[in-house]
């Protein structure tokens, strides 16, 4: 059908493509008529699993007079797009098209019903159309794939475009019986389509060129123009001639693909050559780096990281350029499975892309969509590797066997620089530790003396170091002999007394019971602390060699303290001291035993230093997994500057007062025992009216 929409469907294909320079429009015509040949579209996908795929699209002449150029046109097609007119006037010529296409097709021995056919409802914009129920009772009685379209601004053009792509490859597969994987055309079409820009930039892209369309169409299009003759109406040269002309528009077009072919490879050249010199001349690793990630990045846009392996044979990230973090390590933190080991284990140049290695492809550009590709190449200095550099690609390239040759040699070019780096540091830290050596030799006397003089200070040091420790043995000396003392002391007083009461009663002196049972009494509390002072002091000799077994276990918190204040209940009354209690009911994680020492210590020291009649304050608070026991006594208090002494065994002797009774052990075995617990003791006021200690255990 004469200017029905193809050759404009063909050049918004073409305006569509994101790489034009690798896809030119040819347009051959004679002087008067645009359309009696063809037009000429070629787009090639160079490697899909092991396949080059090359499209080439033509348009051919509408007018029925040029019946026999369609036919030259369309003796090796693989399929059609035939575009209709929707203008409801045009019915019959649509149908005569029609038919025309169904003999040429005969004419090659193509099966209509066969060959992949898509339609076009073309002009939708128009008022005058048929509707498209219409449209598919009178041209698609095959029941092809059709499509509505508007060839002006591209409405379906590029889904018709891609349904007859997909259902060529699907058909020749079929035909040819290729080895090719099933998912093949599915794989292609969305390869097909992510060369096309979306929608949104097209237009973008339609406003910045608007009034420049026809300037641009002549500087990327072909033109070979044939003056029209009026002999050349037969169908023999015509159809002579439009073979010709079509294989001087391919052969133009590998020409051009050559050409771009030849110009990548001078560029890598260059590249190569700049990197080879560098080598020569740079030895500073730092800007080795950035020459090698400028001389990738000639033959594409990209990001570039460098990774070396460090002493431990770790792959650590040293350079990176036009990206903020290495993408495969980055992956690898996300998901947990080290992606750049992956690929460097494999010691060789890895592809990712649309179709190799697809699955870090897939993983690659859900993290990083914008991202074409991934080129990882290992750097290797005899046959050891050192490293690998990831080359992520920002746009469509052509990933070849030449390139991945580039990019080796390369790789190759940068391992030697930077092992010659490597080489120079060493070299370089070789001739800096001679230099000291012989500075060194040279300033030896001077160094000798000043280590006399070190070694004399040093001695010195260590005099007073040893006069010091002397010091402290013979302090820990005298301390020994006045607990020794001291106990002696605190065991004679009980020993004399019960020995007394003892004595008198056995003499016979003492006949009244009422007295009998008085000496009992005293010799009962006399034993009983005596009993006490034997045991603190074991407990603190068991704490001290670890010979102390606890069994912590939980224990009502109350229970503790009432079974304490039970045992001091005879201290109270002659005291006329009172308890004000106020505990919470929990459980604590402890040894009931010594946790009960622990009270009964604290509450000990209560009372000993409570003035008469005055109340002993007992209460608990739960915080942070802890239980908090507080006992508060109204005595003098205890002085900051005594808060360290009170729980140190050794420091408390030294002060202690030998006329007071008692050897100063309890606050320093409740200390230790209490750390035994995993819980803790202190004082909560220090410097105040009367003392405030805290026993914190841990809250089962």
């Amino acid at each position: 059908m004469a200017l029905g929409g193809k050759t404009t469907s063909l050049q918004y294909i073409h305006s569509r493509i994101k790489n034009k320079s690798s896809a030119k429009l040819y347009s051959v015509k004679t002087e008067e008529d645009r359309t009696l040949f063809f037009d000429f579209l070629p787009i090639t996908i160079p490697s899909l699993n092991n396949y080059k795929v090359k499209l080439k699209l033509y348009t051919v002449p509408g007018q029925v007079k040029y019946a026999s150029t369609r036919r030259a046109v369309l003796a090796a097609t693989d399929g059609i797009v035939f575009v209709v007119d929707s203008q409801s006037n045009l019915i019959k010529e649509n149908q005569e098209s029609l038919k025309d296409l169904a003999e040429n097709l005969k004419f090659y021995n193509f099966d209509i019903n066969k060959i992949p056919i898509v339609l076009q409802y073309n002009k939708r914009d128009l008022k005058n159309i048929l509707p498209l129920s219409e449209c598919k009772k009178n041209y698609n009685v095959k029941n092809w794939p059709d499509f509505p379209t508007i060839a002006i601004n591209g409405t379906g053009v590029l889904d018709a475009f891609f349904e007859i792509a997909k259902n060529v490859v699907v058909d020749l597969i079929k035909n040819k019986k290729l080895s090719a994987p099933p998912n093949f055309a599915e794989e292609f079409v969305l390869y097909l389509r992510d060369i096309f820009t979306d929608e949104e930039q097209a237009e973008k892209e339609k406003i910045k060129q608007k009034g420049k369309e026809n300037n641009q169409e002549k500087g990327s299009e072909l033109k070979i123009i044939f003056p029209a003759s009026d002999n050349d109406t037969g169908d023999q040269l015509i159809h002579q001639a439009v073979q010709t002309n079509m294989e001087l528009t391919e052969l133009y077009n590998e020409l051009e693909e050559t050409k771009s072919k030849l110009e990548i490879k001078v560029n890598q050249l260059v590249s190569a050559s700049k990197l080879a010199q560098a080598i020569v001349s740079e030895l500073d690793l730092k800007k080795i780096f950035k020459l090698a990630s400028d001389s990738l990045k000639l033959s594409t846009k990209a990001g570039v990281s460098i990774l070396l392996e460090n002493e431990n044979g770790e792959l650590t990230q040293s350079f990176i350029d036009s990206i903020k973090e290495d993408y495969l390590m980055e992956i690898g933190r996300e998901t947990g499975n080290n992606l750049h080991y992956q690929v460097y284990n494999q010691n060789k140049i890895v592809v990712m892309y649309r179709t190799k290695n697809t699955e870090l492809y897939k993983l690659l550009k859900k993290y990083h969509p914008l991202v074409k590709g991934c080129v990882s190449l290992p750097l290797k200095k005899s046959k050891k590797r050192i490293g690998l550099i990831n080359l992520y690609l920002f746009e469509d390239i052509q990933i070849e066997e030449s390139t991945l040759h580039f990019f080796n040699i390369m790789a190759n070019f940068i391992s030697i620089a930077i092992e010659n780096a490597k080489l120079y540091s060493t070299v370089n830290n070789l001739n800096k530790q001679l230099k000291e050596k012989m500075d060194y030799i040279a300033n030896i006397n001077k160094e000798l003396e000043q280590k006399v003089a070190e070694r004399t200070r040093e001695l010195e040091l260590k005099n007073k170091q040893l006069e010091g420790l002397l010091s402290q043995l013979r302090m820990i000396d005298k301390l020994k002999d006045d607990f020794m003392g001291l106990m002696s002391h605190e065991l004679k007083t009980p020993l004399t007394s019960i020995i007394t009461y003892a004595e008198t009663i056995a003499d016979g002196y003492i006949s009244d019971p009422e007295e009998l049972k008085k000496f009992a009494k005293v010799i009962q509390k006399e034993g009983t602390y005596l009993s006490s002072i034997v045991e603190r002091v074991l407990d603190t000799v068991n704490i001290e060699n670890n010979r102390l077994e606890l069994i912590i276990q939980p224990y009502p918190l109350k229970a503790l303290v009432m079974e304490q204040m039970h045992r001091l209940e005879e201290q109270m009354k002659e005291k006329k001291i009172k308890a004000e209690i106020n505990l919470k009911d929990t459980l604590v994680m402890v040894d009931n035993e010594q946790a009960g020492k622990v009270i009964f210590f604290v509450l000990e020291n209560a009372i000993k230093y409570n003035p008469p009649g005055e109340l002993i304050n007992i209460y608990s608070s739960i915080e942070n997994n802890k239980a908090k026991l507080y006992i508060a006594d109204s005595g003098p208090g205890i002085k900051e500057e005594d808060i360290e002494i009170i729980f140190d065994r050794f420091k408390l002797i030294e002060k202690l007062e030998h006329h007071k009774r008692g050897l100063g052990l309890s606050l320093h075995l409740a200390k230790r025992l209490m750390t035994k617990m995993q819980g803790d003791i202190y004082v909560t006021n220090p410097g105040g009216k009367g003392a405030e200690f805290c026993i914190e255990f841990k809250k089962a």
